[in-house]
Parts: structure tokens; sequence; C-alpha cells
């Protein structure tokens, strides 16, 4: 299979369809519908998925290196999308991103080995990564905390050192408030139980015991944070 993030790599050196940015936390790097010009993929660092919902803006989601966005350009006619969500990709760290016009991405879409791959296992699993946590914020509020927790882990390939996790700065407890979609005390007490259980071990940055699937996948490689 192509290694996606390598050949736009050399890709960028030879064409103006392929360009690289670098972002600093809290920016917003794209929004639909009103900057849907080019497909970005996520080449280092993590982002938020927003979704304005309710009249607020909700987080529906985590992005990291691989991850694509804006996939909705390829459409010929944009006003087939079933009821579409304003949503936008905000960065949590700083990123590097690539930026894809949507001609150069219809010309290898077949022509080259890995984008027809590419684009549909990233559509596949967004929707299940998606649905799931559509059905776990549904969940008693304990419980979904907690599976909030193994989810972000999971989804950002933590590695398990010293057997527990760390997270990123980033996901702090308003962050998971807003995961959640749980209230401020509601996390609070439930962070505090489950630091009594010693299942949390230590705040800033938040660490806790490797989930049970995870640690059939132990790894010790390093994470840059």
């Amino acid at each position: 299979m192509l290694e996606i993030l390598s050949f736009l790599q050399n890709e960028e050196k030879i064409t103006s369809d392929v360009a690289q940015a670098t972002f600093l936390p809290q920016e917003m790097i794209y929004s639909f519908p009103n900057h849907n010009h080019k497909i970005g993929i996520i080449k280092s660092g993590f982002c938020q998925l927003e979704g304005y919902l309710n009249e607020q803006w909700v987080l529906l989601g985590i992005l990291k290196s691989e991850d694509i966005f804006g996939v909705e350009i390829l459409l010929d006619d944009s006003s087939l999308l079933y009821d579409p969500v304003q949503y936008r990709i905000t960065t949590l760290q700083q990123s590097e991103i690539f930026f894809l016009d949507r001609e150069y991405i219809l010309n290898h879409l077949y022509g080259t080995e890995g984008f027809q791959k590419l684009l549909r296992d990233c559509v596949i699993q967004s929707m299940i990564k998606y649905a799931n946590h559509y059905l776990k914020v549904f969940s008693p509020p304990s419980e979904r905390i907690y599976n909030a927790l193994c989810e972000i882990a999971k989804n950002l390939d933590l590695p398990i050192i010293g057997n527990k996790i760390t997270f990123p700065k980033f996901v702090t407890k308003t962050f998971i408030t807003r995961y959640t979609r749980c209230n401020r005390s509601r996390v609070y007490k439930t962070l505090n139980e489950l630091q009594t259980k010693n299942i949390i071990l230590a705040y800033h940055p938040l660490q806790m015991v490797p989930c049970k699937k995870q640690l059939l996948s132990k790894t010790t490689v390093s994470i840059e944070r």
C-alpha cells in the first residue's frame, strides 16, 4: 500500500496542487460549508472535529495523523448531502497538514496506488468511530466518562508505558466535559471516584491504568506531546 504521507511529501516538491502548512494550537484550519475548497490530510499533531448543533459548537471527535477531512468536496453537487451539518476542524496542538486540490485527488483516485483505499477506509472508519461515539454519549454518566477515556486513548494510539497511559496535555477536565457532554460536576465527581479506585493515577497530564482491551496490544513506543 502507498505510504501516503511520504508520497505527499515528495509531491509537494513538484506540484502546487499539494501544499503543507503548520498551525499552532487552537487555530481553525477548516470549516464546512465556508472553506471547503481542499481536502486535508493530517501529517502530525491532533485536531478536534466540532459540529454546530442546537446553536452551539459540540465536540464530535479527535483527528490524528493520516486522518482526512473535507472529502465532501469530491461530490459533483454538494446539495446532494443529506441535511449537512456545519462543522469545523481546530488544532489541539501544533499540527502539520497537507492540503490537496479537488482535481488532484480525482486525477490520482484511480491512477495512484493507495488513494482509493485511503479514502474508502477513511469514510468507513469515520462512520464506525462516530457512530460508536454517538451511542456512548447516551450511556450512564459514570460509564460514559470512563469509556470516553478509553476511546480517546484508542483513537490517539496512545502507548502503554510502565503500565500506564499518559494523555496529551489538551485532555483536561474541560475537554472531557465537552467530549462526553456531561456536566462539569459529574465529570469531576467521576474522575475523583476513578482516582480513588486507582484507575486515574495523576492529573496534569492526565494518567490512567490501561483499559482491558489495550492490554492485549501493549506497546512501549514513545509519543511526542
